[in-house]
């Protein structure tokens, strides 16, 4: 299976070798940021330097705040695309007033080297992820989230992708008739179909179990021939995107279940990639 309908599976493809340092990097300031310290303060204040591709205005000391070696953001790897669009996600997903306030005030002028707007784009996404975290009621997220792909038409535009996306990974089957539309009129033909079964699937995953870290857990299992590579890579960063001791645990599990495997066995194989990011994720967290 090809297409990948989630923001998470389009912020993993950024992270190039090239630039693992740099991504690693922004990640440990969004770590930071969700600490509510004077420290997670300036890594806010980092990120949207970088999101802005201004990081020649980082103040001194700035740096050596948030862990990091004076000059590191300064050096011209910060200004890939791939990383700033990283820092401007990351913007989106740290829970802070303070960024939502900043992607509310952003426009197209305020982000430098923007002539294809990919930064613009990313930043229209960061924000409605940053207003959808706030909706406490679960049927008031889908409804803002099926109100959101209705707005953007026939669907290709990033924020289309991003919506559809949420609600696939959130198992409302109300809106399935809605993404499907949505999903053909960004692809035809088989495409499009085998990105509507991605979708149907991760819907009946959550569907499995009213506790969603039970429910993701079950993809995660050696002794289930069923499930795919793809749909356990997309269980990994479900869990690891929820942030709580229990999805923590449900990650270590699987990873421990692994690693007692035979080198060379078809499970440890079929679930490589998964692994390798649950042992990246959990390096990341602050200790």
């Amino acid at each position: 299976m090809t297409v990948a309908l989630s923001i998470t599976a389009v912020c993993w493809s950024q992270d190039a070798p090239l630039f693992y340092p740099q991504i690693s990097s922004l990640d440990h300031m969004l770590a930071l940021t969700r600490t509510r310290s004077q420290a997670g303060t300036t890594a806010l204040e980092l990120l949207e330097l970088v999101a802005l591709g201004r990081t020649s205005a980082v103040p001194p000391g700035a740096e050596t705040q948030v862990g990091l070696p004076p000059g590191e953001l300064q050096t011209p790897f910060f200004a890939d695309p791939g990383v700033r669009q990283r820092a401007i996600n990351n913007l989106g997903r740290c829970g802070m007033p303070e960024a939502l306030e900043f992607l509310k005030n952003l426009k197209p002028a305020d982000l430098s080297e923007d002539k294809s707007r990919i930064f613009w784009t990313t930043a229209r996404v960061a924000l409605k992820t940053s207003l959808l975290d706030r909706i406490e009621d679960p049927q008031a997220k889908t409804q803002f989230l099926m109100s959101t792909l209705a707005e953007e038409g026939d669907g290709r535009t990033s924020v289309a992708f991003w919506a559809g996306g949420q609600l696939c990974d959130r198992g409302g089957t109300a809106a399935l008739p809605l993404i499907r539309r949505s999903l053909k009129n960004t692809w035809s033909g088989a495409r499009g179909d085998e990105a509507a079964a991605y979708c149907e699937a991760r819907m009946q995953v959550i569907a499995r179990d009213p506790d969603r870290v039970r429910a993701l857990g079950s993809v995660l299992t050696v002794d289930d021939g069923t499930a795919t590579a793809e749909l356990a890579q997309w269980a990994v960063s479900q869990l690891e995107l929820m942030h709580t001791p229990q999805a923590d645990a449900e990650l270590d599990r699987f990873a421990n279940e692994l690693d007692r495997l035979p080198q060379g066995s078809p499970q440890r194989s079929r679930f490589w990639i998964a692994r390798e990011l649950v042992r990246d994720l959990r390096a990341k967290q602050p200790k």
